[in-house]
């Protein structure tokens, strides 16, 4: 065999290994791929495993499939006329990859509008209550159907219902309100407005002490008197 032979065959081996290579890619089981050809989705792969596609032609592009996070940042929304502070965290997946990469690219384009719908809907469900004692008491104590958990599974309702009708192909899980205080404005002014009217309070209990002490000082001095 010549060595222009071997080179020959040497050229085409990797030029096969070349195009195998090109030709495949591998989903694992965090993973789910979208298929592009000439810039546009074609096919989805959710299952982990190898997978082909056209080599040069073709390209690939991951996404994750597991449980993601969102931390909203804190929301000053008025309540009784005072603003609250509320801090918010919620959970969510990507479940049409293919939807979401048109809809919104990647996650922090999805972190974006998440921001928008998830804010907005708490927003307009505490304003709507109008009411500090549903937003921070529970069941257990205003009863079955009220309170702070009735207000969670509203807000997870209602931000599911804004993403299907934004279909930017997400799943909602979870919901829940880590903190609710008053801003620091707001609690300044609380805490004086609770300072007074304890001194309120004190100074009254103080003038019915001085009331009573005279009484029974007068009362005391009235039977001394009749003793003698």
């Amino acid at each position: 065999m010549s060595n222009k032979f071997k080179l020959i065959i040497g050229f085409l081996v990797i030029a096969v290994i070349f195009l195998l290579y090109n030709s495949m890619y591998v989903v694992s089981v965090k993973q789910q791929a979208v298929v592009f050809q000439f810039g546009n989705p074609v096919r989805v792969a959710k299952d982990a495993g190898l997978y082909f596609k056209t080599p040069f032609v073709q390209s690939v592009r991951m996404f994750d499939r597991r449980i993601l996070e969102w931390d909203g940042d804190n929301s000053e929304i008025p309540v009784e006329g005072k603003k609250i502070s509320v801090e918010a965290f919620a959970r969510w997946r990507i479940s049409d990859p293919q939807i979401f990469y048109t809809r919104v690219i990647n996650e922090s384009g999805a972190q974006t509008r998440l921001d928008d719908i998830i804010n907005g809907v708490v927003r307009d469900e505490i304003t709507g209550t109008n009411n500090l004692q549903l937003v921070i008491a529970d069941t257990k104590t205003l009863g079955e159907g009220k309170g702070r958990t009735k207000l969670i599974n509203d807000i997870r309702e209602n931000v599911q219902i804004r993403l299907n009708e934004s279909d930017i192909g997400v799943e909602f899980l979870d919901f829940q309100i880590k903190r609710i205080n008053y801003t620091a404005k707001v609690r300044k002014t609380v805490f004086a407005e609770i300072r007074a009217s304890q001194n309120k309070i004190s100074k009254e209990y103080r003038s019915e002490g001085d009331k009573l002490a005279l009484i029974i000082e007068s009362e005391a001095y009235r039977r001394s008197k009749e003793i003698k």
